[in-house]
């Protein structure tokens, strides 16, 4: 029986780049999905606005707060 460990590969760097292709399978996998079940090209645009929205809001978006330093000054 092979194990786990010998099949994962020990450098760090190959573990990030697995990691990413995975993760970019399993993005790919959710764009398609929800793409595929809307009806209309513009229902499809409204998701892309939407996921575009919540990157902006969670990664993007600055703010400077109360100068606390509370996590309560990013959601406003």
């Amino acid at each position: 029986m092979i194990r786990l460990s010998a099949v994962i590969p020990r450098d760090p760097h190959n573990l990030i780049s697995l990691a990413f292709f995975f993760l970019g399978i399993f993005l790919t996998t959710v764009f398609v999905i929800a793409f595929r079940s809307r009806k209309s090209p513009s229902e499809a645009t409204h998701t892309i606005h939407a996921y575009l929205k919540f990157f902006y809001a969670c990664f993007v978006k600055p703010h400077t707060g109360d100068g606390t330093g509370s996590q309560q000054d990013a959601l406003v």
